[in-house]
């Protein structure tokens, strides 16, 4: 018995220097064995209530009875994915690797997202409704997907969707009329076409990335390409976050090489997208400002000429391309998110102002969060010339991300892909925690006090352990001090 026993731990002990010595191949094989899990256990766990799939999805997506077992499963799949990343980020930091190798890491980890269902979200499905009004000759920021009647892409959406009216930018809307044009109505080929597109934008996420690193690209791809959130929101969900990223870092790139009417012109076009994104144009004419000592009046005019232009001819190249802007009030009537701040306010004053219904409650919240983040994005647009652009952008869009009438996980991509790239130090941190945050922020297929439950542990631990590293890297930062 004790030989049996010695001979076990040798074998062990072997095993354990294999994995050591080539860490990145067995994380790789990790990685992809718990992302395929994910994606076969999250494939049969309705994303919410009253949906019927638009297709099983090569036999992956269709209900079960135990769903709330598989959505704590999936959960869980997601949760040792992020603990395998951190111990990827880890690796990449201690050890010298080559760009590559993350490269070949992130696309282990890709491939069961690439080929499963979208999952943690309908919104894939949504931008395929709104294509259809359009082909159908609908106006979606007038009309909701429920004006479809009785379509297959309706069904798919969650209940909360079907019924709200478009929010996103013109060019957003002609991308979705193009892409179900292209696929002649098939609503599944143009969820095929979003998912191509999705993947398209997370290699471009990395490429632009690596630029803005310079040697430290392989931390930045780290950061972004072989993040769980794009894996799981950008590929997997096919967010078109994935798209405004690349716009955004284009024109991070295109200012760091002194091309500035390229730079204006991406943060255009990604306003276009999303107009969330339109604050990224004042905050790169400003940018501008702070290289020209003398006289920077003729380069703020040829700034501003580019975006008017892109502006107006996006806005007014699409039907009603101005849409979006009567439709931003209806953000503060939406649904409820418990972690949104605006959410948090409202909990918070229920006891002390009895009097206020719940929805006056929830609204003036809400309002009071706009107005506050308003007020952050001026402070930053202000003071832009005193930091780097991706800086100024990447904190902008988090606080209108953080701070908006509802929090949605894909809203955290926003502002940290753009800050990722060239994340050190405090935050790097900063940008891992927000990043693991918009993978639990929401459990699919939980719902009630389960869901609530499950989400404030996880994301008290993910704040405990970021707390921690401050805590940390402020001790260390005194200890050199002093020595």
């Amino acid at each position: 018995m004790n030989d049996l026993a010695e001979r076990a731990l040798l074998e062990l002990d072997a095993a354990r220097r294999k994995i050591a010595a080539r860490p990145l191949t067995s994380l790789g094989a990790a990685g992809f064995v718990v992302s395929a899990g994910i994606v076969v256990i999250g494939g049969r766990v309705p994303i919410a209530d009253s949906i019927t799939p638009l297709t099983s999805w090569l036999g992956l997506q269709h209900e079960q009875a135990n769903a709330r077992a598989l959505a704590a499963a999936a959960y869980g799949g997601i949760c040792l994915l992020l603990v395998l990343w951190l111990i990827a980020l880890r690796v990449l930091h201690r050890t010298p690797r080559r760009e590559r190798c993350v490269w070949w890491l992130a696309g282990i980890w890709a491939l069961p997202f690439v080929v499963g269902p979208p999952l943690l979200s309908t919104d894939v499905y949504g931008y395929v409704a709104d294509g259809s009004l359009v082909r159908a000759g609908a106006n979606p920021y007038d009309q909701a997907a429920t004006a479809l009647g009785q379509a297959p892409i309706v069904g798919a959406l969650d209940i909360n969707s079907r019924g709200a009216v478009s929010t996103s930018g013109p060019l957003t809307t002609w991308a979705e009329h193009a892409i179900i044009t292209v696929c002649a109505g098939h609503a599944l080929a143009a969820v095929i076409v979003l998912r191509v597109i999705a993947v398209a934008a997370a290699i471009g996420i990395g490429l632009l990335a690596r630029q803005l690193a310079g040697a430290r690209s392989v931390a930045a791809l780290g950061l972004t390409v072989l993040n769980p959130a794009v894996l799981l929101l950008v590929v997997s969900a096919c967010h078109l976050e994935g798209v405004l990223a690349v716009l955004l870092l284009g024109a991070i790139v295109s200012a760091r090489r002194g091309r500035w009417p390229a730079a204006v012109a991406f943060a255009a076009v990604a306003g276009l997208l999303a107009p969330v994104a339109l604050i990224a144009v004042p905050a790169v004419i400003i940018a501008h400002t702070a290289t020209h000592r003398v006289r920077p009046v003729r380069a703020i005019a040829r700034d501003v000429a580019v975006a008017a232009v892109l502006l107006v001819a996006g806005f007014f190249s699409v039907r009603d391309g101005l849409g979006w802007l009567r439709n931003v009030n209806t953000l503060t009537r939406g649904e409820y998110t418990p972690f949104a701040p605006a959410s948090l306010v409202a909990d918070l004053l229920d006891p002390i102002v009895r009097p206020a219904s719940s929805d006056d409650l929830a609204t003036g919240a809400r309002i009071a969060a706009g107005a506050a983040a308003g007020c952050i994005a001026l402070y930053l647009l202000i003071t832009a010339r005193m930091r780097p652009l991706d800086h100024t952008i990447g904190y902008a869009l988090l606080t209108f991300g953080l701070l908006a009438p509802v929090l949605h996980p894909w809203y955290l991509l926003w502002g940290t892909l753009a800050l990722a790239p060239m994340a050190t130090r405090i935050r790097r941190d900063v940008v891992v925690a927000l990043s693991c945050a918009a993978c639990v922020l929401v459990p699919v297929g939980l719902a009630g006090a389960a869901a609530l439950n499950l989400s404030r542990a996880t994301l008290g631990v993910i704040a405990l352990i970021l707390l921690a590293r401050l805590i940390g890297r402020q001790r260390a930062a005194r200890a050199l001090v002093i020595g």
